[in-house]
């Protein structure tokens, strides 16, 4: 295992950690969870050995954090609300983080 492996298997149980809390507090069904991120991959040291190692960080998408291109500015957006939002549901709609505490508040 890697450093980067490493931080995925922490984060995977942090999420986990999160929706079983949410599970036993009985309010799982009714509760909006949002996974998402600020900026795309960055091409640092880590960003570096997973490219070697065969994985694409910004999958098909050119660039990386600080550069123009769309790998940079993607990002990944999963949204669980069980009742609102179907299981599976892709969508290409263009949203920006910063509109999301006007619209939480």
């Amino acid at each position: 295992a890697t450093l980067y492996g490493d931080f995925i298997q922490e984060l995977d149980w942090m999420v986990g950690e999160v929706l079983a809390t949410l599970e036993k507090q009985g309010v799982s069904n009714n509760t909006l969870v949002i996974f998402t991120s600020d900026n795309g991959a960055m091409l640092n040291l880590g960003g570096r050995n997973a490219i070697k190692a065969g994985h694409k960080i910004n999958g098909d998408l050119l660039g990386f954090k600080f550069g123009v291109w769309e790998g940079g500015h993607r990002i990944p957006f999963i949204a669980k609300w069980p009742g609102k939002i179907q299981a599976g549901t892709v969508s290409n709609q263009l949203i920006c983080n910063v509109d999301m505490l006007a619209t939480f508040m």
